[in-house]
């Protein structure tokens, strides 16, 4: 039988994880010694729906969407999954030349429907982010018998929470609650634990963070635009937020720049920079758009530029 984390003991750890938050004169605590590894080149795509522009920004169509996986598999990405990522980036099994790991949130039977029929058609798998209280709510959600499909032709399924709230505008209890039942309702319909934890909306705090460790997930997601994957953020790794509204060239230039980390801003338009490092490539939708660029960020050193490179 798979054992059921306890709320009990979870909430006694989000306790203790906020008693010792940043203060004065605190003293360090000995970390489990790992190996040192480089930052890791490992994209994370994050999709929501796939059909028709009505959800805005959320909402990818078919035709793009399968614009961007054929030119995904022509340039030589292979798919992989974040327990693949959260491996290498510890050191173990190396990922291929080109990994690509695509996600999608909250379970939309659109998913299913139009999706998965493209991702077997250009050869790519997926992790599925389920919000564990909506699975089977009416037609526009997937089923329990659907997502157990969906594991049976090889791809994955992770947590989105119970209900999608907002961690940090949540009690400890509701925290706790989000991270572990759901956790424990997909074990129980699925057959097996979601290793990897997706946070709604993005919204990350210390007890969040602390509970998916604990709670038994392998890592856990955020959202960045940055292909760069680090094991001191294994429960904080990033996510490139795929918008209904980017072209191929978008696309192309997060994980381009990314891979080559800092890079000047190209002072040529930038699809041609982009068809310079990929001289066999289709042309790019959308190359004689806007001034989108290569920029530098802080904490996200690539960002998709729509007046100009910012300096912050």
């Amino acid at each position: 039988m798979i054992a059921r984390v306890t709320f009990q003991w979870m909430l006694a750890l989000v306790v203790s994880v906020s008693v010792s938050l940043p203060g004065p004169a605190r003293a360090e605590v000995p970390s489990r010694q790992m190996p040192v590894v480089a930052p890791l080149y490992a994209p994370i795509l994050m999709y929501h729906h796939i059909g028709a522009p009505r959800a805005g920004r959320f909402s990818v169509t078919p035709a793009k969407f399968a614009e961007q996986l054929n030119w995904l598999r022509d340039q030589g990405y292979r798919s992989v999954s974040i327990d693949d990522i959260a491996s290498a980036a510890q050191g173990g099994p190396p990922l291929p030349p080109k990994p690509i790991a695509i996600t999608f949130d909250d379970g939309w039977r659109d998913q299913y429907d139009i999706a998965l029929p493209l991702l077997k058609e250009f050869g790519f798998k997926a992790t599925f982010f389920v919000v564990s209280g909506w699975v089977g709510r009416g037609r526009t959600l997937m089923t329990w018998a659907e997502l157990r499909d969906l594991r049976a032709r090889g791809h994955w399924v992770g947590s989105h929470s119970v209900t999608h709230g907002a961690a940090a505008k949540q009690t400890d209890k509701v925290v706790a609650y989000e991270v572990i039942q759901s956790r424990n309702t997909i074990s129980r319909e699925l057959g097996g634990p979601p290793t990897i934890f997706a946070y709604p909306l993005g919204s990350i705090d210390a007890r969040a963070e602390a509970l998916a460790r604990a709670a038994g997930y392998v890592a856990a997601v955020d959202v960045q635009a940055n292909p760069i994957q680090r094991a001191s953020q294994l429960y904080r790794l990033k996510r490139i937020e795929v918008r209904g509204t980017y072209s191929l060239g978008n696309l192309a230039s997060w994980l381009i720049a990314g891979k080559d980390g800092v890079l000047p801003v190209p002072r040529s338009p930038w699809w041609q920079t982009l068809r310079r490092s990929f001289p066999g490539s289709p042309p790019l939708a959308g190359a004689r758009g806007g001034p989108h660029g290569f920029c530098r960020g802080r904490d996200a050193p690539w960002r998709d530029c729509v007046a100009g490179c910012p300096t912050a």
